[in-house]
């Protein structure tokens, strides 16, 4: 949709149990949205998944800064691989799985990339954040 220069994004609920917030919880997907709207106002890059069906990703900048949302569509494991050459170092990692209901936690890393690819397995319907330093 990005990619198709949509403008916004809606969500059907965004309160109860189908949606993003029921009272004070807040479900695994509102931390997605909540750092997709970090990113308002910057850019979307292009990405391309040679199968589309299995697994798909999107790559925002903004001010310096760069994330990339990762999304494993099959109730299988999946290997991705990115290309990037100088683009990886330090990220934090937000990892959302089918079975995740409660909150997360926000993992710092430092990813290591072999001729400028980086290679990462995303468990069955995996939602993956990376949020990678300044460029």
């Amino acid at each position: 949709m990005a990619q198709g220069r949509a403008h916004t994004l809606s969500y059907f609920e965004t309160t109860g149990q189908r949606g993003v917030l029921e009272g004070q919880t807040a479900y695994p997907l509102y931390e997605v949205f909540r750092r997709l709207g970090a990113f308002r106002g910057g850019q979307v890059r292009h990405t391309r998944s040679s199968d589309p069906q299995s697994a798909v990703a999107l790559w925002l900048e903004h001010s310096g800064r760069r994330a990339a949302l990762l999304t494993n569509l099959r109730p299988q494991s999946t290997r991705v691989r990115l290309e990037g050459g100088t683009l990886w170092g330090a990220a934090a990692f937000l990892q959302l799985e089918a079975v995740n209901l409660a909150p997360l936690s926000v993992q710092t890393s430092l990813l290591e990339a072999v001729a400028g690819v980086l290679e990462l397995s995303l468990r069955p319907f995996e939602v993956l954040w990376l949020e990678l330093g300044t460029a």
